[in-house]
C-alpha cells in the first residue's frame, strides 16, 4: 500500500507540472499568433521574396461550410504542386524528409516505456531503474518489493581426533670409556710377628697374641697380630678382618668367614706353619663353589679366590682334623689370612651425548 500511495503522490505531481507547462505553452502560442506577420516570417532569406498572400487563387474554390463538391480544389491543388515553388518543396520534404527520426533515440525509448509499462506505473510496481532527467524531473518510478535479510547464528561443535606427532630418528650413541677406581674401605696393614719377645712394629697395634708352640723344654713360640690403617693413596694389600689359625690337635678344628666385595681380587695366605702341612678347606658360600678340598699347605702358599663383577662373595676357609694320638705327637698349626686388593681398576663406559640423524615425523 505504500508503494502505490508513493507512486500515486509522483503521478500527481507530474501531471500538475505536465498542466502547467502546457497552459503556459498554450499562452506563449496565443501571443506569437496574435503578434504573426505572414508576410515576414514566410520571405526567402536570399531574395527576400514573400511566399505568402492573404488572398491565394485557392480561396475561389472555397464555397462556406456547406459545400460537398470539391472536384475543382483537387485540380487546383495537383496543379499547384507542378506550378508552384513552396509546394513543390513542401511535397519533396514529405516524401524526402531533410530530418531523419531514429527509432533508437533515448526520448522515444522512454516514450515505448512509458506505453509498455503503463500498468505498472500507475500501480507503483516499475522495475525500471530510476533516472532523472536534467531538470530534475523524474523520468520512472523506482518501486522494489523490500527484502528482509535474516543472518542466522549456528553453534557447530567439531569432534577432532588428536593426531600425536612423532618424531622417527636415527640415534647413534656417543660413548668414551674411562678407568676407574674400585677402593677396598677400611684397609689395614697386617703384621705376624714371632717368638714371645717380639713386639708389634711401631704404628701398629696388636689385636692377638698366641702361644703356638713348644719349640723346646723351656721355650714357647708365641706370636702377635698387628695392624695398622692404611691410607687410601697406597696401593697395597689389605687384611680383610678375617683370619683363622689352624691346629689339628687332640680332634679340634674350627673356621672363619670373610666378605670380598665385587669387582676386588682377593686371596688366602698361610702362614707360620709348624711341622707338618696343614689341611685347608676353602669354599664360596655365595656360589657353593669349593675353592679347595682338604689339602695341605705349607707356609707361603696363596690360594687364589674367585672374582666376581656384580655381587659381593662371602668365603669360609678352615683346617681339617688330622689324626695324632698322645700327647706328645706332632701337631698340625698354621695361620690363615685373608687379604684384597687395595685398590681394583675398572674400565666403565661413559654415555655422553646421542646424536640424531635422519628426522622425520608422522
Amino acid at each position: 500500500m505504500t508503494s502505490q500511495v508513493f507512486g500515486q503522490a509522483l503521478l500527481d505531481d507530474a501531471y500538475k507540472d505536465g498542466l502547467n507547462i502546457a497552459q503556459s505553452n498554450m499562452q506563449k502560442s496565443v501571443d506569437t499568433i496574435k503578434n504573426l506577420n505572414p508576410a515576414e516570417e514566410f520571405k526567402d532569406p536570399v531574395s527576400g521574396k514573400s511566399y505568402y498572400t492573404a488572398e491565394p487563387p485557392q480561396t475561389r474554390h472555397y464555397q462556406e461550410v456547406t459545400q460537398n463538391d470539391v472536384p475543382a480544389l483537387e485540380d487546383a491543388g495537383r496543379d499547384g504542386i507542378d506550378k508552384n515553388e513552396a509546394t513543390k518543396e513542401a511535397w519533396n520534404s514529405f516524401g524526402k524528409p531533410k530530418i531523419k527520426i531514429d527509432p533508437n533515440e533515448l526520448w522515444l525509448d522512454k516514450s515505448n516505456d512509458i506505453i509498455k509499462n503503463a500498468a505498472d506505473i500507475t500501480t507503483a510496481t516499475s522495475s525500471k531503474p530510476n533516472e532523472v532527467v536534467k531538470n530534475g524531473t523524474a523520468a520512472g518510478i523506482n518501486c522494489k518489493e523490500a527484502k528482509v535479510c535474516r543472518i542466522d547464528l549456528i553453534k557447530k561443535t567439531c569432534n577432532e581426533e588428536a593426531n600425536i606427532l612423532k618424531k622417527i630418528c636415527e640415534k647413534v650413541p656417543k660413548i668414551t670409556t674411562s678407568i676407574k677406581d674400585i677402593v677396598y674401605p677400611n684397609c689395614q696393614s697386617f703384621i705376624i710377628t714371632q717368638h714371645v719377645n717380639n713386639r708389634c712394629p711401631s704404628g701398629y697395634g696388636e689385636i692377638l697374641i698366641a702361644d703356638m708352640v713348644h719349640t723346646d723344654r723351656d721355650h714357647w713360640d708365641d706370636i702377635r697380630f698387628c695392624t695398622k690403617a692404611v691410607p687410601i693413596s697406597e696401593n697395597a694389600e689389605c687384611y680383610s678382618g678375617g683370619y683363622y689359625i689352624a691346629t689339628s690337635h687332640k680332634g679340634y678344628y674350627g673356621s672363619e668367614r670373610a666378605t670380598v666385595p665385587k669387582k676386588l681380587h682377593a686371596r688366602i695366605r698361610i702362614s707360620n706353619v709348624y711341622f707338618e702341612p696343614v689341611t685347608v678347606t676353602v669354599t664360596n658360600e655365595t656360589t657353593g663353589q669349593i675353592i679347595c678340598n682338604n689339602e695341605g699347605s705349607s707356609g707361603g702358599r696363596v690360594i687364589e679366590l674367585t672374582y666376581s663383577d656384580t655381587q659381593d662373595q662371602t668365603f669360609r676357609f678352615y683346617a681339617t682334623q688330622n689324626s695324632c694320638r698322645g700327647f706328645f705327637c706332632r701337631r698340625n698349626t698354621g695361620v690363615m689370612v685373608l687379604y684384597v686388593d687395595h685398590i681394583g681398576k675398572e674400565r666403565v663406559a661413559n654415555l655422553e651425548s646421542w646424536s640424531e640423524t635422519n628426522c622425520s615425523e608422522s
